[in-house]
């Protein structure tokens, strides 16, 4: 018996807002680019063509929407994975590189020729401007070249998209770093929601570690490796998994990389899969494989030891499905 056809589910229409006569070419401009998004996300929304998938891409919005992202380094990975968080409509996003863009760094995703000599964090976050239409004008960037956070106007801290010009190796930035994460929330007195590290040098992972764990703050180690044929993907949850102090993992096709740990950051946002607490990737085998580690209870991060402690208290386990 021939199987019955059903009706195709079409979804609804937005319709294009007409632009008032009095707009400046940058207003209409702005209008123009959060219609084309809307219409993205209403047909994001509708991608498996049931009705109930509309509920799920608002309700992806709004917890995307609702979530504070730090990215420390905006080079192949962090740029790739900024941009990404950026098209999800994050709430707030925190850009942290010191370096300036060069010629060499031409040939990844992220760099532009108009960048030359610019901030990477200052670059990408004008760039991605137009992925959080919704965010107040004038207010997207804010250039913290070595100013304490609280320290700035409360208008720049409202941005959308901040660029912190930090070199996170250093003892003189920390206190800044720590600052950030414990009231980079939405609200901006909350603790920032994930932190995804894509720097590519072991001190400034050091330092990263060290102030995650103080604060217990969840965060994701990205490398990839020098030959662009692999590369990992870290869970760290202070006290529940390793840390990099734990089992400090050996830096190892950037746009994948970055991928990988936004996915990782939806699982999080959104309690679905199953999560692992390092994916490793090898290119010339076409394989990946993911690992489940505990951390070490001798690990030489006091800090670390005290999350175990807190995690143990309150039976709090990160290797659970969804």
């Amino acid at each position: 018996m021939p199987r019955a056809k059903l009706p195709l589910f079409s979804p609804p229409s937005l319709e294009r807002q007409a632009v008032p006569a009095e707009t400046t070419p940058e207003a209409a401009a702005t209008l123009a680019g959060a219609d084309t998004r809307l219409n993205a996300l209403s047909r994001f929304s509708h991608i498996h063509a049931r009705p109930e998938s509309a509920s799920r891409g608002r309700a992806f919005c709004d917890i995307m929407a609702n979530k504070a992202v730090v990215v420390i380094g905006t080079g192949g990975v962090g740029a790739v994975a900024a941009e990404m968080l950026a098209r999800s409509h994050i709430g707030r996003l925190h850009l942290i590189d010191r370096d300036r863009f060069e010629p060499a760094n031409l040939n990844r995703l992220g760099a532009e020729i108009g960048d030359l000599h610019q901030s990477k964090a200052l670059a990408l976050a004008a760039r991605l401007r137009q992925y959080l239409p919704a965010a107040p004008p004038d207010s997207y960037t804010s250039v913290l070249a070595g100013v304490p956070h609280e320290d700035k106007p409360q208008a720049f801290r409202e941005a959308a998209i901040n660029a912190y010009c930090w070199d996170v190796s250093v003892v003189e930035t920390a206190a800044h770093l720590l600052t950030l994460l414990k009231t980079g929330s939405i609200c901006g007195t909350r603790p920032v929601d994930l932190v995804i590290c894509c720097v590519d040098n072991y001190q400034a992972r050091l330092s990263v570690n060290m102030i995650c764990n103080m604060i217990g703050a969840t965060w994701i180690e990205t490398g990839a490796s020098e030959d662009a044929v692999g590369g990992h993907i870290q869970l760290i949850r202070p006290g529940r998994t390793p840390c990099f102090a734990c089992a400090a993992s050996v830096p190892t096709t950037p746009a994948l990389v970055a991928g990988m740990a936004v996915q990782l950051a939806y699982k999080l946002f959104l309690q679905f899969g199953q999560i692992s607490t390092y994916v490793s990737y090898n290119g010339l085998q076409d394989s990946m494989r993911a690992h489940q580690f505990r951390p070490n209870p001798e690990c030489m991060d006091h800090h670390c030891q005290a999350r175990q402690a807190d995690a143990t208290a309150t039976g709090d386990d990160v290797f659970r499905a969804h």
